[in-house]
């Protein structure tokens, strides 16, 4: 059976997540870190994204983007490309290190973007790497994000505060072990949204 086309269009917003083949390690330190990141960012200003939410793992990258033109894949694969290259001649090794087809899912509405924007920012926290985002160098949490305005506050100011208030209900959650990731991330935007509807 023939794979499906990934869907792209002008001005499409996408959650992207290209993980490392058989298991292995995408990143071994913060060296691999950062140059993950300074690619990525490269890659995103060639190709005229607007990065919205990023994270880095050791087995994987959340990459939350709007691509102002359709060429999500052509930049995924100069990105991975570039990086795969980067990590073998640093550590060794040759061939792929990242799974041939990147998963990847757009995103329809600003209700599907605050979730998974969550989602992408507490990953590192349900990973056990950092009991809040902002305690993680790797991820875009603090990062000036004023498509949350008109989602959970009015102004850049309360909406900024809002979400740090939503993180911070879904930290203390996932840190009591009781809950599953999409669970918190899930029941944390429902009451957003109450909030939001009654005030």
């Amino acid at each position: 059976m023939p794979r499906r086309s990934r869907y792209e269009a002008p001005n499409a917003v996408h959650h992207a997540v290209p993980k490392a083949i058989e298991g292995r390690r995408i990143v071994l330190d913060d060296r691999d870190r950062r140059a993950l990141v300074t690619k990525l960012f490269e890659v995103a200003a060639e190709h005229r994204w607007n990065l919205l939410a990023w994270s880095v793992l050791d087995t994987h990258l959340h990459l939350v983007a709007e691509t102002l033109e359709p060429n999500l894949g052509v930049g995924m694969k100069r990105l991975l490309g570039a990086h795969a290259r980067r990590f073998h001649l640093r550590h060794g090794g040759a061939g792929p290190l990242f799974v041939p087809r990147f998963w990847s899912k757009r995103i329809l509405n600003g209700n599907q973007l605050l979730q998974t924007a969550l989602y992408v920012d507490l990953n590192p926290v349900a990973a056990g790497l950092a009991s809040h985002p902002e305690h993680y160098d790797w991820c875009s949490y603090g990062e000036r994000r004023s498509w949350l305005v008109g989602l959970v506050g009015e102004t850049l100011e309360e909406a900024t505060a809002s979400y740090a208030e939503i993180v911070e209900e879904a930290c203390r959650r996932l840190r009591s072990g009781r809950r599953r990731l999409p669970d918190v991330v899930g029941s944390a935007c429902d009451r957003a949204a109450g909030r939001a509807a009654s005030g």
